[in-house]
């Protein structure tokens, strides 16, 4: 994209006083140049949003925000299913402050949402390090292998956060979940199969076990 230098300071003039003031000392002045030119069309001209855009560039460089304040807004990208930049705004929060059990936990929920559970238990468990008695943390590394199908392990995780918080009402319905699929998972395999052999369970039921594919000796 070629803009010309007035276009450039056109739009930079546009802002408000008080950023145009700031803004003059290198180097954040080019930093507020490059982040106009990656956005603004060759007529020099801003949308409202591109406008808005640039100034957010702008007041986080002259203001970074606050591990609490990334936090805060990967909540309300969170909110609105946008996943990816939740889970930005919650690994900066981090950068800037890694002890906060809520902050990996966060990011382990958005890390689930984007269907990458491998990393979401990492999370989990950092959280649970930095503080054994959060019970969210239990919940959610619960919930993880309770997808996977490892259903004792989803139990124990529901167990420790209602020893934290007896009353959870979250908590207990996942364990009631968990139970239910448990015994659902040892009801199919329930199957008489005669003489002792291996028999080959269909390849949905083996995903749910965790067997992964592989034959089933029943006696």
């Amino acid at each position: 994209m070629h803009i010309k230098i007035s276009q450039k300071f056109s739009v930079f003039h546009s802002l408000p006083a008080e950023c145009r003031i700031k803004t003059r000392s290198e180097p954040i002045f080019a930093v507020l140049i490059l982040a106009v030119l990656a956005i603004t069309p060759v007529n020099g001209q801003l949308s409202t949003g591109e406008y808005n855009e640039v100034l957010g560039i702008v007041r986080d460089r002259l203001d970074p925000p606050s591990a609490e304040e990334w936090f805060l807004r990967g909540g309300t990208f969170a909110n609105q299913g946008a996943h990816e930049t939740s889970l930005e705004c919650y690994e900066k929060a981090i950068q800037l402050n890694s002890s906060r059990p809520e902050f990996w936990n966060e990011a382990g929920i958005s890390l689930s949402n984007l269907g990458r559970d491998d990393e979401a238990l990492i999370y989990f468990e950092v959280a649970l390090q930095l503080d054994p008695k959060f019970k969210y943390a239990w919940n959610n590394k619960g919930n993880v292998f309770l997808r996977w199908g490892k259903y004792d392990e989803a139990i124990r995780c529901f167990d420790e956060g209602l020893r934290i918080d007896p009353s959870n009402g979250i908590l207990a319905m996942n364990r009631k979940i968990a139970i239910s699929r448990k015994e659902e998972a040892k009801r199919k395999l329930s199957i008489q199969p005669g003489i002792g052999g291996s028999i080959r369970i269909p390849a949905w039921y083996i995903d749910e076990m965790g067997n992964k594919g592989e034959p089933i000796r029943l006696y």
